[in-house]
């Protein structure tokens, strides 16, 4: 594809109407297979600027952010270095665009996202890149456990939010087996801890958490002992008679208490 052709679909991206823009994304999206890497490169950055639109003052661009993402995704994953890059210092609306591209590229996100993610205390990085990881549905996501089950304890509360909750859907959807007797350990210790968070929406997950787990079975006699005594407290019918005073805290606590039912 020529520099003619790649300046004609930047300047239709530049539109105000959604209905063109829609349209040139399509069109984008087709001719993919003849980009080089340079033409590839200018126009992933005009496409991921549209994650950036307000679809709530701009509802006609919904599905063009939708489309955006999905050509964001079809241009491989030569580029998933630079949807994280893209996530340091976004805001928020732009940084689950990013992420959903990242989820959509699946296993060829994992090791790149562990990798930028291991030494850096950057939050929306953090937070989006974890999220990704909550959208693979593979037993390598496991690669990413040693992250997400510290980042539980991050000092920032979505950090931490985000963690506690991505932790919950890897314990939810992947086969027990994937999990060593080790990692068993480390998921109860943080959510057990998450529990006890000054976020009502973090001890939340983290009780419904421990649910999940006695659900698969991951469990060991004595942390379900200990699951069973939390939720109890949580509810305030332990002799600690330490309630939580959060509605929604106590409602998960008492769904999470009928799986250990027996």
């Amino acid at each position: 594809m020529d520099d003619v052709q790649v300046e004609a679909f930047l300047d239709r991206l530049r539109s105000h109407d959604a209905h063109e823009v829609l349209e040139t994304l399509i069109e984008v999206n087709r001719s993919i297979p003849k980009l080089d890497d340079e033409a590839r490169k200018k126009l992933a950055s005009a496409v991921s600027s549209l994650f950036y639109i307000d679809t709530v003052d701009l509802p006609e661009f919904i599905t063009v952010v939708d489309m955006a993402v999905r050509v964001s995704a079809g241009m491989g994953p030569d580029l998933i270095t630079y949807h994280l890059q893209e996530m340091q210092g976004t805001d928020f609306k732009a940084l689950l665009c990013f992420a959903r591209v990242l989820a959509a590229l699946g296993t060829d996100s994992i090791n790149p996202i562990v990798e930028a993610c291991k030494d850096s205390e950057e939050s929306h990085l953090l937070v989006g890149a974890v999220y990704a990881l909550s959208k693979i549905r593979d037993a390598s996501v496991m690669k990413g456990f040693p992250l997400i089950a510290g980042l539980c304890g991050n000092p920032e509360k979505e950090v931490r939010d985000t963690a506690v909750r991505t932790l919950g859907k890897l314990i939810e959807h992947l086969p027990p087996s994937c999990f060593s007797p080790d990692q068993k350990a480390e998921a109860f210790e943080a959510l057990l801890t998450a529990t006890y968070d000054s976020s009502p929406g973090i001890r939340a997950k983290g009780v419904r958490g421990l649910g999940k787990m006695a659900i698969r079975g991951l469990l060991d006699t004595e942390n379900r002992a200990r699951s069973q005594d939390r939720l109890r407290q949580v509810l305030g019918k332990h002799d600690t008679f330490a309630w939580d005073t959060a509605y929604i805290v106590r409602k998960e606590a008492e769904e999470a208490l009928e799986h250990f039912a027996g």
